[in-house]
């Protein structure tokens, strides 16, 4: 407490305390102390707390430390560190060559920054801006700096120059920025300023143009704006401010109101908003002078904003800020198009009308993704400017598709198409692409998707995608299922070698599947078959019957999905046999002679073309359900004895051929020729065909037809008329149920026919007249007469025989 002697450093002399700076609340300063020279301490204020920092330079003679400059930096925790810069001697070599040092008060951690030959004496202008130490040294020619490592010790600009010197000074920081004068061939003593690299080290303004000096003094930041005494040449000096900016470095008065002598501005100081100065004008003298100061503005463009090509995205500067506000006004000018002019309206504004503090940004132009630097400008009443910059990002859209996505059913071989539209809302280029199926490009901003369907597909979803050159796309989906389509037989030939039992069939076939694989199968009808594959196997299939008969053959043509198509054919081999209870006997195209008995529990066929001795073969009549005779081309005679009570099925061909029936209910067709046909004792069905035939009906109740019908080679459909027409009905429930006209609901119901007729006339016409004179005799039973009746020709008409009151005679159209 009071005033006291805090340490004694030189009993002998002068201790010459010098230097004295605070660091973070340590006193640092530089005396010379008894045996050790000139050299560096600290001091708590307390004698124990008064200690050598180090001793540089060891023995009496002293580092004569000098040009103490406290300077603040954060350490790597975010911590305010203070660290003391100072030059001193080099202790590595006996010549007086000074040095760079720098301490954190402890031995350790004074170390020396710089290694130069010659002396950097003096170190001068020293500064701290933002955590880097500047500083000149010799004449002040050259603008040093120090990060506090002796790499990041640095020469930054060189200023000398033959026969100048730089004398670089006034050093003050604002921020990260430090300001200063300098004097160089081409401008001068100027206005300065770096941020601690050569390139960004350059005049703020020439104020006075020309190799004239301003000669600015004095300066002073005041709330971050720089402030001094400087002489445009005109009016003579004056006070100056500048934030850093060519345009921001203007006069804030001229007292003297043009004289080229100025006002002489000096002691720059603030006080509250009030900037005080001494200045001299004509009308005070030298007095006291001060300005209500103006902040400048400090603009915030907001961002970085983001948006979707196309589009457009409101900016935002209402977080600039002035400190004079709300007794100050502010102007809102940007540059959105880059071009560095603000403010622009109309067609010079590329993205938008470029004032207010929310003006809207156009991207409808722009192709994303896309950065976009734009820059505001906040100008206050007083002219004070600030300037900033901001991105916007242009962000890529995906182009829009548009496409019908219903599900698509096809079966192949068939072709569909869909019709797509697509576009991007910035000026991409668009195309498309399909995962399945085909694209053309139409040429006006739709495509057309194409699908042929060669096989069948199971359900596949379908992707339709629009891409664009940035390389976003946009999907749209469809489900599409191709069916299988059935082969369809074109064709079908049999054919029988002559005079043996090889069978040849060859079929034709198409498939809109064009892809499918086929396998076509041959039920040939006697129990065997054979499958071949077309594709290796073109030829005919053929196929060697072991025994005479009717055969009917099933032909399959399988594709490798699983569709089929089948055809049926019947075949005709000479001989004989026995097929599910039918005896069928084949003929030749030779005159024909078969003889059918029964004898002994069996039934035998004589014929010319059954092998084997006396040309008879004999089959047991339990096995023998019906019998089935088809003759051939010749002039053929078959007869059935009386003693076989089984029904016949006879067709004699083509030929003038002579059936004889047997004691069961026949179907006797006489064919192509001059025929005879004997019904025998049964209800039969005689049919002459074409030609002059004979027809006599024998005992039964026959059907007797001079013409020939539609059913004559359906043998389905002979039957079922032959048993309709021998069952237990009535006559004319009979005759009804055979021409469809039968109303009677039960007994229609049950009709055996099912539903074939035999029709004379009317467009359901069945039955038809060949144009013959046939005779036919009833000759007993009661008969059904079908006949054409022409009294205009008799060579026409058919005559009857027998025709009964109770018997029905039908007049063929």
């Amino acid at each position: 407490q009071g005033t006291n002697l805090v340490k004694e450093f030189n009993v002998n002399g002068n201790a010459n305390v010098a230097e004295m700076v605070d660091v973070a609340g340590t006193l640092y300063f530089t005396v010379d102390a008894d045996g050790i020279g000139n050299e560096l301490w600290k001091s708590d204020g307390t004698e124990a707390g008064t200690v050598l920092v180090a001793d540089v330079y060891p023995g009496a003679t002293g580092s004569n430390p000098r040009h103490l400059t406290a300077v603040q930096h954060l350490d790597e925790t975010g911590t305010t560190v203070t660290e003391l810069y100072f030059s001193a001697r080099d202790p590595n070599t006996t010549a007086t060559v000074y040095q760079l040092w720098k301490t954190d008060g402890t031995t350790a951690g004074t170390v020396q920054l710089t290694n130069s030959p010659t002396t950097l004496w003096p170190i001068d202008n020293t500064a701290d801006v933002n955590g880097t130490f500047f500083f000149t040294t010799g004449s002040r020619d050259a603008l040093w700096k120090s990060d506090g490592t002796p790499a990041g010790t640095m020469l930054v600009k060189d200023f000398s120059a033959p026969f100048l010197s730089a004398q670089a000074s006034e050093f003050t920081a604002i921020d990260d920025i430090l300001y200063f004068r300098v004097n160089t061939v081409e401008h001068g003593y100027e206005l300065w300023r770096s941020d601690g690299t050569e390139a960004g080290t350059f005049m703020v303004r020439d104020i006075w143009p020309g190799a004239d000096s301003s000669g600015p003094l004095g300066l002073t930041n005041i709330n971050g704006a720089l402030y001094f005494n400087a002489n445009d040449g005109v009016h003579g000096e004056e006070l100056w401010r500048s934030d850093g900016s060519f345009e921001g470095t203007v006069m804030l008065a001229d007292l003297t109101n043009g004289s080229s002598a100025g006002s002489n501005p000096t002691q720059i100081t603030a006080v509250g908003a009030t900037i005080f100065v001494v200045a001299t004008s004509d009308e005070f003298g030298t007095e006291l002078y001060g300005w209500t100061s103006n902040a400048p503005p400090i603009a915030d463009a907001g961002g970085p904003y983001t948006v979707v090509e196309g589009s457009t995205v409101v900016l935002d500067a209402g977080n600039s800020t002035d400190v004079d506000l709300p007794n100050d006004t502010l102007n809102y000018e940007w540059d959105l198009d880059g071009d560095g002019v603000y403010g622009e309206t109309g067609a010079d504004a590329l993205y938008g009308d470029e004032g207010g503090v929310t003006p809207d940004f156009d991207a409808s132009s722009l192709d994303g993704p896309l950065s976009v630097t734009v820059s505001l400008r906040v100008t206050d009443s007083f002219g004070e400017a600030d300037v900033t910059t901001t991105t916007i990002g242009v962000v890529n859209l995906a182009p829009i598709i548009s496409l019908d996505t219903s599900p698509l059913t096809l079966v192949e071989g068939s072709v569909t198409s869909r019709l797509i539209s697509a576009y991007d809302v910035g000026p991409d280029a668009v195309f498309v692409t399909a995962s399945v199926g085909v694209i053309l490009d139409n040429g006006n901003g739709t495509w057309t998707w194409t699908f042929a369907a060669e096989d069948d597909l199971p359900t596949t979803t379908v992707a339709i995608v629009a891409n664009d050159d940035d390389g976003d796309s946009t999907q749209a989906e469809f489900s599409l299922t191709v069916l299988n389509a059935d082969p369809v037989i074109t064709s079908s030939s049999v054919s029988v070698s002559d005079g043996s039992s090889l069978v040849s069939i060859q079929i034709g076939f198409a498939d809109a599947g064009l892809l499918d694989q086929h396998t076509v199968t041959v039920d040939w009808g006697d129990g065997t078959s054979s499958a071949y594959s077309p594709a290796t196997n073109p030829q005919a299939a053929q196929h060697d019957y072991e025994s005479g008969g009717v055969y009917t053959i099933q032909t399959v043509v399988t594709d490798d999905d699983g569709g089929e198509a089948s055809s049926q054919a019947t075949t005709s081999i000479t001989g004989t046999r026995i097929n599910e209870g039918v005896l069928q006997i084949v003929g030749t195209d030779e005159d024909d002679h078969v003889l059918i008995s029964s004898l002994l529990g069996r039934i035998n066929v004589t014929a010319s073309f059954v092998p084997g001795w006396l040309h008879t073969q004999s089959f047991d009549v339990s096995t023998v359900e019906r019998i089935e005779i088809y003759l051939g081309a010749g002039d053929d005679m078959a007869v059935v004895t009386p003693n076989v009570i089984q029904s016949v099925l006879a067709n004699g061909g083509t030929g003038n051929d002579m059936l004889l029936g047997g004691r069961g209910d026949d179907v006797l067709l006489g064919g192509d020729g001059d025929d005879f046909l004997n019904g025998g004792p049964g209800n039969d069905l005689l049919i002459g065909g074409l030609g002059r035939d004979r027809i006599i009906g024998n005992r039964g109740g026959d059907i007797v037809i001079g013409g020939y019908t539609v059913h004559d080679g359906n043998n389905e459909a002979l039957l079922a008329m032959s048993a309709e027409w021998s069952s237990t009905r009535s006559y004319l429930s009979r005759v009804e149920n055979l021409q469809g006209t039968n109303l009677n609901v039960a007994e229609f119901g049950d009709r055996l026919n099912q539903e074939f007729y035999l029709v004379p006339d009317g467009p359901s016409q069945t039955v038809f007249d060949d144009s013959e004179r046939d005779q036919l005799i009833g000759n007993g039973g009661r008969d059904w007469y079908f006949a054409k009746i022409d009294d205009t020709d008799l060579d026409l008409s058919d005559s009857l025989a027998g025709l009964e009151d109770d018997e029905l005679l039908e007049l063929i159209q």
